[in-house]
């Protein structure tokens, strides 16, 4: 029976890196570049139409003069792609869990379960080849940097930086960014005052951020040929003027190549969006954070050793996933740091998910205290090599929470909040944490930013406001949090199901949620009271969580 669930943006990139590492697509940058354009934009722009002329900006350098009829680069390319595509799962040894199928006429992909059903990210196809002309990037109502970041439109062209095989400097897995000074399209003296303090506000935001080297171009230039040993990349940003808004685009290039691997932009009313720290934080949290362009790349790539492999996969699921690929991730960080010891990054990446793994361990009636322990140790360690990265900030931050100092945290989340406003990720883990706390109205604000902007961690978004709504007592809205948010297994959605459904008195479907929770938490009756304490749970929460898996049929101590 096909799986009626739509497949996970997790399953859709893992079958993108299996197809892009076969021959076909490996000699064929365009190709490459071509298809993880169109999966990005059906994931992250579900509403947004799917144009030739977009694909002909994006990715073949054409201007807003492009004519599909013309210039048939667009839809030769995407014939090619759509017949490598038929090939590709015409092979009976592929393993892949969903098939990606462009239909004929359409720039659209469509995801479907090997053998089964349509997913949701499916949209109906955009129309021929012909299309009507639209601009390349769509508005957003929301201002830069303040509230939830709409209308972004990242365009990832993998290109020719899958299969030129680069390799890392010894110093530990660091790619290396070139900032150019910020250029104004529409000359303007707001604008081009603005591009000036932008500029240097965006490197300094950049180091700050950290997962790469930075490099002001303005001062300093690439030697040539120093991008075959190192992962370069050239970072260009422009500023538009409107009538009454203000466009932030930008870019990044191989500067060998001059190929652009990524590109991006937002358009947002002029009134109070346009500060240089607004739109240095934009830029910054699109191309190193969480979802950022360089993690993505970097997770693509085919040709690498399994450490550098493992790396930039660890940090990308690393605040996403369950407790199943936490331990995956710290024994690759193991690994890796016993390699690149100086790997600021990788401690303090170590010690967050340490600090995950201590969570587990209480619910499973384990001692946390090995994972606090080592978790507090990569944090410190963090401190020692980049005392102002994002990373080593945020890892002190979940340290702090883990021992009790709620001041700490609060602290450090506000500066990071302050600092990087643009990141929707952020306001999801923060909000999260702040709502256990004591700060409900403002966590839950955060966290519904955080999924208006699309983050990546939507799926404990989600579980953050099914918390809340099962603290107020709104049971029906909790099974639909649950369910629009779920991905992978996580024994918190099993428990919160559990209650839910005791305290609606569906007796059926709490027996059911209770035997799921049972099988991954068997002691869950007993552990329940230590869990609840260890994870901050307000009183209200705690007692009215207990009353519901009691009625669930759980014997909670």
């Amino acid at each position: 029976m096909a799986n009626m669930q739509k497949p996970s943006a997790e399953q859709i990139w893992r079958t993108v890196a299996a197809i892009t590492a076969t021959d076909p697509f490996r000699k064929s940058d365009r190709m490459t570049g071509l298809l993880t354009y169109l999966v990005t934009q059906v994931i992250e722009q579900p509403d947004t139409r799917i144009t030739a002329e977009a694909i002909a900006a994006a990715l073949f350098n054409r201007t807003d003069d492009f004519n599909a009829v013309d210039d048939p680069i667009v839809r030769t390319t995407v014939s090619r792609l759509r017949a490598a595509l038929l090939a590709y799962f015409a092979d009976d040894t592929r393993t892949d869990d969903v098939e990606i199928r462009i239909a004929k006429g359409s720039y659209t992909p469509e995801f479907v379960h090997r053998g089964g059903k349509r997913s949701e990210y499916t949209r109906e196809p955009g129309g021929p080849a012909k299309d009507e002309h639209r601009p390349v990037f769509s508005r957003a109502s929301a201002l830069i940097g303040l509230g939830a970041i709409g209308g972004v439109l990242a365009l990832l062209a993998l290109g020719a930086w899958l299969t030129m095989g680069r390799t890392r400097d010894e110093t530990g897995y660091m790619p290396r960014i070139f900032v150019q000074p910020i250029k104004v399209l529409a000359a303007a003296g707001d604008a081009q005052a603005l591009a000036a303090e932008a500029g240097d506000v965006l490197v300094a935001t950049l180091s700050n951020v950290g997962g790469a080297a930075i490099v002001d171009s303005d001062r300093n230039r690439p030697s040539p040929g120093e991008g075959a040993t190192s992962s370069d990349y050239e970072l260009q940003t422009t500023l538009r003027e409107g009538a009454g808004d203000l466009t932030v685009s930008w870019r990044l290039v191989d500067p060998e190549t001059g190929i652009v691997l990524w590109a991006a932009s937002q358009t947002a009313a002029k009134n109070g969006a346009g500060t240089p720290q607004q739109v240095a934080s934009l830029v910054a949290s699109k191309v190193l954070g969480l979802d950022g362009a360089v993690p993505i790349l970097q997770s693509r790539v085919v040709n690498s050793n399994e450490l550098t492999r493992c790396f930039s996969n660890a940090r990308r699921i690393l605040f996403v996933y369950g407790e199943e690929t936490q331990q995956q991730t710290v024994d690759c960080l193991d690994r890796t740091l016993s390699s690149s010891p100086n790997f600021a990054d990788g401690w303090a990446m170590l010690a967050y998910s340490n600090y995950r793994l201590s969570t587990y361990a209480v619910s499973k009636g384990e001692d946390p205290a090995p994972y606090i322990a080592k978790a507090t140790a990569a944090a410190a360690r963090a401190r020692e090599l980049a005392p102002q990265n994002f990373l080593t900030q945020e890892a002190l931050a979940y340290i702090a929470f883990s021992t009790g100092d709620v001041a700490t945290f609060k602290s450090i989340a506000s500066t990071l909040l302050q600092r990087y406003p643009g990141d929707p990720d952020i306001k999801v883990r923060f909000g999260l944490r702040l709502a256990t706390v004591g700060e409900e109205e403002e966590g839950r604000n955060l966290v519904k930013e955080g999924i208006a902007a699309g983050a990546a961690s939507s799926s404990a978004a989600y579980m953050s406001l099914a918390f809340s709504a099962y603290t107020e007592g709104r049971d029906r809205e909790v099974i639909e949090l649950l369910e629009k948010g779920r991905q992978g297994s996580d024994y918190l959605y099993e428990v919160l199901k559990t209650a839910a459904y005791g305290q609606l008195g569906d007796a059926e479907n709490a027996r059911t949620a209770r035997d799921e929770l049972l099988k991954i938490r068997p002691n869950y009756a007993r552990d329940f009271p230590k869990d609840a304490a260890n994870r901050r749970a307000s009183p209200q929460l705690t007692e009215r969580l207990a009353d519901g898996l009691r009625k669930a049929g759980l014997e909670i101590q």
